[in-house]
């Protein structure tokens, strides 16, 4: 009984990790596949490491068995938290984390007008800024630190953040959408490990 319980959460995990995102109803076969074979070897390594240090009185290769689903639960829960902490970037947030290179591949929709949004105050995750011309002041949600920004367009639809205190520092941004309720946009750092999706809402200006 003992060893069905581990096994038995660990399906209940994988069930729980579909069942969040109902887009994996479309899913490759091939994905699925793929993340259970690395789910079953790191839960192996896990399983051989704590092997070694667990129940000496037992024979390693059933020490081993016992192990490996208990493992395989802790690098499934693992899988799990982390994938719900990136929907609820991704559907509370609106920020959604993609692979550096994804900057580079995307397409811009053709006859798409950024104009409403070069002047305005916005709200992105936690932080507001106030973007007047070339100018564009930020102040970080958590630390309420302000942050000034020189804006730059080299195109109608992408423009770029350089810090007014540290010239090397720049965000690249560019804007595939833009609604009455504020716009949505890829940001990448050059030398980033990340390209960011952000829903950038608008906000009343007090002026």
């Amino acid at each position: 009984m003992r060893r069905i319980i581990p096994w038995f959460i660990t399906v209940s995990l994988m069930a729980f990790l579909l069942y969040l995102d109902p887009g994996m109803a479309d899913f490759r076969l091939t994905r699925v596949v793929a993340d259970i074979i690395i789910v079953f070897l790191l839960g192996s390594i896990l399983a051989l490491i704590f092997a070694f240090i667990t129940f000496q009185e037992i024979k390693y290769a059933l020490r081993f068995r016992i192990l490996l689903p208990i493992a395989c639960s802790i690098v499934l829960a693992t899988f799990v938290v982390t994938f719900g902490y990136n929907l609820y970037l991704d559907k509370v947030k609106g920020v959604k984390l993609f692979a550096p290179d994804v900057f580079e591949k995307l397409k811009i929709p053709p006859g798409l007008d950024c104009s409403t949004i070069k002047t305005g105050k916005f709200i992105a995750a936690e932080d507001t800024f106030e973007r007047q011309g070339n100018l564009q002041i930020e102040i970080n949600g958590r630390t309420r630190q302000k942050t000034i920004y020189k804006v730059e367009w080299p195109t109608d639809n992408e423009y770029d953040l350089v810090s007014t205190t540290d010239s090397i520092k720049k965000i690249m941004v560019k804007v595939v959408d833009v609604t009455e309720e504020g716009y949505t946009c890829y940001c990448y750092s050059k030398g980033g490990k990340t390209t960011i999706r952000y829903f950038v809402k608008r906000m009343p200006s007090i002026l």
